[in-house]
């Protein structure tokens, strides 16, 4: 596993989010963002203690997508969110359960 796959993402408190003619909605106080299903999934996975690979790997059995791509993909929303400052994330440790001491992406 590499260490992107450890990363530890967080919903910041400020984001609000609304379900709008059958698309979630995030809002923070900047911009709002429609989510497409599997986005939804990956935001709503998106707990604090879940890895990216933990939430890559339901992303693969719920779509029937191979983890190797459902990884890059969770990735790739993660970034996008984190420079959108929906999420935070911070470095994980294998096995780990949750994280504290929350790091901007870019100074991962």
């Amino acid at each position: 596993m590499n260490p992107v796959e450890h990363t530890i993402p967080l919903r910041r408190a400020d984001v609000r989010t609304r379900r709008y003619r059958g698309v979630l909605v995030i809002a923070t106080s900047e911009r709002a963002f429609e989510l497409n299903e599997e986005a939804e999934f990956v935001f709503r996975a998106i707990d604090g203690a879940a890895t990216v690979h933990d939430i890559a790997a339901r992303l693969a059995d719920r779509y029937r997508y191979a983890l190797l791509d459902a990884i890059a993909d969770t990735w790739a929303l993660v970034e996008a969110l984190a420079e959108r400052n929906v999420v935070v994330t911070a470095p994980g440790q294998a096995g780990a359960t949750s994280s504290y001491g929350w790091t901007s992406p870019s100074a991962l």
